[in-house]
């Protein structure tokens, strides 16, 4: 019985899988900081519920809300981490008064989540592929 060689995988998947996370981790920051705006410039309005878009894990929760000047404005929720909402819901509504159709329910699920999770798994990915190509570096006697 002959024993079959294999040779060891190479480290340009992990290179690949270092820039991957990497731009994930800047996708979530750039949404981070677009949050962050958000809460410094914005205002704060009382908006309502009123209805949902989408079926099934698409659903997303549709949101009307007046500004300052009284003027009405609706949007649609950033995704479905909403879904807890039910129709005619009051929710506050942070909005940008330059552009009321940047608006977002104002919470933490409504507002972080996102950029986090991109921000979180971007991280965890790029530093997976940091570990592996330090392996393949141990096992090919390189520091």
């Amino acid at each position: 019985m002959t024993e079959t060689q294999t040779s060891p995988p190479s480290p340009r998947a992990y290179r690949w899988m270092v820039a991957f996370g990497m731009a994930l981790a800047l996708i979530g920051a750039l949404l981070w900081l677009g949050d962050r705006e958000l809460a410094t410039i914005g205002q704060r309005a009382g908006g309502t519920v009123t209805g949902f878009d989408g079926a099934g894990n698409s659903t997303r929760a549709l949101v009307a809300f007046s500004d300052a000047r009284g003027t009405r404005h609706s949007f649609v929720a950033g995704s479905n981490r909403d879904l807890a909402l039910a129709e005619g819901e009051a929710v506050t509504v942070l909005y940008d008064p330059a552009n009321p159709a940047r608006a977002s329910i104002d919470s933490f699920a409504g507002r972080s989540l996102l950029p986090l999770a991109f921000l979180g798994f971007g991280l965890l990915v790029a530093a997976l592929g940091l570990a592996s190509l330090r392996k393949l570096r141990h096992m090919d006697g390189q520091p």
